[in-house]
């Protein structure tokens, strides 16, 4: 997946869902499970009268990327954090 360069978020960010952070076991690694939970963050966030979800991640960070790029989700920009600079992603639901 490409840098994203647009630097805008999707909505207007009057509701959405952030994920910080998610992490699979080893064990179950390259099965789905990590793709499985973001559906059910999205399901959760539609229950619940969100409009998108926002998240975040390193830039070496393939798996992620591959999985944010399967899943609809749209490069926005970047983050900063004290720790250093992230891509940031966001998906309307």
């Amino acid at each position: 997946m490409r840098r994203p360069t647009t630097g805008r978020w999707l909505t207007d960010g009057e509701s959405y869902l952030t994920v910080h952070r998610l992490a699979v076991a080893p064990e179950a690694l390259r099965r789905g499970v990590a793709s499985e939970m973001m559906r059910r963050l999205e399901n959760y966030a539609v229950d619940e009268g969100l409009h998108s979800i926002r998240i975040d991640t390193n830039y070496d960070n393939e798996a992620m990327l591959r999985m944010l790029e399967r899943l609809g989700y749209s490069g926005c920009g970047v983050v900063r954090y004290a720790s250093g600079e992230r891509m940031a992603f966001e998906k309307k639901l």
